[in-house]
């Protein structure tokens, strides 16, 4: 069965380092796999004709149709992270990704967690953010972790809830592999291992 791992929480709280992390482990254990990240998608605009909402609302239904075609391609499991969070929610809206799935697909929701200081030293020591990155921002990451908090009483269920402070991604990343693979058939190959 195709299933669907979106793996959301507020800037800084990890989710590119344990979506790349979970994508590896899940191919070490036989699954394809695909790993595909909104803020590399949102990011591959260029544009100063679009508002910020606009922007933002084309790069998350181009991030959903990637995520489709994956599944088109019969990979099994897509692991999607970005701040999606709730269906309507601007800026945090999982719904185009939700209805671009095939409907036979299991979808499961992970909540990475962090506090805002935890995460503001994580972006400024984060060697992929320039010095003008506006995540490095006090202010405007403080308000972009408000938003995310006010979004999530809108969220769906989480089947994983994981404060990342004082774990590490690997862990993380371990505890989701094992959890998401114990319902799953060996792959032919390596049920003969």
């Amino acid at each position: 069965m195709p299933t669907l791992l979106v793996i959301t929480g507020p800037i800084g709280a990890g989710k590119s380092t344990v979506s790349v992390l979970l994508g590896r482990r899940l191919s070490r254990a036989g699954q394809d796999a695909v790993v595909v990240d909104l803020d590399d998608v949102e990011f591959m605009q260029h544009t100063s004709t679009l508002e910020v909402g606009e922007w933002w609302d084309r790069g998350t239904e181009a991030h959903a149709s990637l995520v489709a075609k994956w599944f088109a391609l019969d990979v099994q499991i897509v692991v999607a992270h970005g701040p999606l969070v709730a269906v309507g929610e601007p800026g945090y809206d999982v719904g185009p990704l939700l209805r671009a799935v095939p409907s036979e697909t299991e979808v499961s929701h992970a909540l990475l967690r962090v506090p805002f200081e935890v995460a503001l030293e994580r972006v400024g020591s984060d060697p992929d953010r320039t010095a003008t990155a506006i995540s490095k921002d006090q202010n405007w990451l403080r308000g972009a972790h408000e938003r995310f908090a006010a979004a999530l009483s809108q969220a769906p269920a989480f089947r994983w809830d994981i404060d990342t402070v004082g774990t590490t991604p690997s862990v993380i990343a371990d505890r989701i592999c094992v959890d998401l693979l114990a319902d799953r058939p060996l792959s032919a190959e390596n049920a003969n291992q």
